[in-house]
């Protein structure tokens, strides 16, 4: 777990006095690789962080009141996104900004859509995990996951916008995540829990990935 102060993280800082357990945590992430510039949230009509966030970056655990809240996500050169989501007390969630590609009759990229997609937070009870999840075009993307130590060979086929989670170690691990044999990442983990891997095309079509480690959030006491 994470702990985190109440009023530590943007927008946060005059809700000190926000009933603890009342409060969920949000955390924000873009792999928008389509348009121009950063990708900007806004929460209920504010502003998250007036510079944008670049692709890959992601924020902290950020508290916010539970009940349902209006998210809109900005990048030029793609029609934004808007979408209410419920916040539940106690919870941590993560929410990814991604693009999907407007298509011709004939197949062909004429412009670009902005979506929003939520990946609730999983804490294994032991070892280490890797939760796989495509944002590309494929109906299916085959991955494969070989962890050095073990010497251990995953191979899966992860449907699109759905996670897929397996155990990769129970020690220290250091993974190699590939598709059709072509290195995306290596996932070094130390901490036992819970290492998403997101795959993503960027503006040519080609196949990406990044990762973080998914702890659920706590109010520091």
């Amino acid at each position: 777990m994470c702990a985190v102060a109440l009023g530590a993280a943007p927008m946060a800082a005059a809700q000190d006095e926000r009933d603890p357990s009342k409060i969920g945590f949000v955390r924000f992430m873009s792999v928008v690789s389509p348009g121009e510039g950063n990708t900007f949230f806004e929460v209920d009509g504010k502003s998250l962080w007036k510079k944008g966030y670049k692709l890959g970056q992601r924020t902290g655990g950020i508290g916010m009141e539970q009940g349902a809240h209006e998210f809109v996500v900005k990048k030029t050169g793609c029609n934004p996104a808007k979408r209410k989501i419920d916040i539940a007390a106690g919870q941590t969630q993560t929410l990814v900004a991604y693009a999907e590609a407007d298509l011709d009759d004939l197949g062909e990229i004429i412009g670009w859509n902005l979506r929003l997609a939520r990946l609730g937070q999983n804490t294994p009870e032991s070892g280490f995990w890797v939760t796989l999840i495509s944002f590309c075009r494929e109906k299916e993307l085959p991955l494969e996951v070989f962890e050095g130590m073990s010497e251990k060979t995953i191979k899966a086929a992860v449907p699109r916008l759905k996670a897929k989670r397996f155990q990769i170690g129970s020690g220290e691990v250091r993974a190699i995540v590939s598709h059709k044999g072509e290195r995306l990442l290596t996932l070094k983990a130390q901490d036992r829990g819970n290492y998403v891997v997101m795959v993503f095309e960027n503006e040519k079509g080609e196949k990406e990935a990044l990762s973080f480690f998914d702890p659920k959030f706590i109010i520091a006491n």
